[in-house]
């Protein structure tokens, strides 16, 4: 566990040499209700849309940005940013499957510029 301290850190890096870098993205509007609990469960596990990983490291878990009426860019910036702090795929949350209606958009958008897994949970 992450202390705050520096030195902690560097061991929680140490101990996730080799781990596949995940970054997770989310309903904006499902995360003014949900915390994320099912979508953790599921990565600490290595269940549903995590099988298969060894290891993994959560770079971050962020929002889509609110609905973009179709256009990625809100998107494509979280995504940027995740992947400019060590993301190596990304995993769109299982509450953005069926209920967002750009998710066929923002998969071909973030596909382009990233590996790309569909769910969490």
């Amino acid at each position: 566990m992450f202390s705050g301290n520096l030195k902690d850190y560097s061991q929680v890096r140490k101990n996730s040499e080799n781990a596949i870098k995940v970054g997770i993205i989310r309903c904006n509007e499902k995360s003014q209700v949900c915390p994320g609990t099912l979508c953790f469960k599921a990565m600490t596990d290595r269940t549903a849309a995590f099988e298969g990983y060894d290891k993994i490291e959560i770079i971050g878990f962020d929002t889509c940005g609110g609905c973009g009426m179709g256009r990625p860019d809100k998107i494509l910036k979280k995504v940027e940013g995740l992947k400019m702090r060590g993301a190596e795929v990304i995993h769109l949350s299982s509450c953005m499957k069926g209920n967002c209606p750009a998710f066929d958009t923002y998969l071909e958008a973030i596909g382009k510029v990233i590996k790309l897994k569909i769910g969490t949970h």
